[in-house]
């Protein structure tokens, strides 16, 4: 979806996902299991392309949670 998006002034891309690579949320997903707007991740694996594992990194209740 995101690499659907195209928008005046910026050049066709492709978003590619590594394993290891920090994240941030950029929207409240869950907010009982931490999952909220600025929360910090790990990407763990990447499946078929469309569908990330990652483990919260931030310090708190829910860190290292996946």
């Amino acid at each position: 979806m995101l690499n659907s998006l195209t928008i005046a002034g910026i050049p066709k891309h492709k978003i590619s996902f590594k394993t290891n690579m920090p994240l941030m949320l950029m929207r409240n997903l869950d907010a009982s299991n931490g999952l909220c707007n600025g929360t910090r991740l790990l990407t763990k694996r990447v499946i078929n392309g469309r569908l990330l594992e990652a483990k919260i990194v931030a310090a708190g209740e829910h860190c290292n949670k996946l």
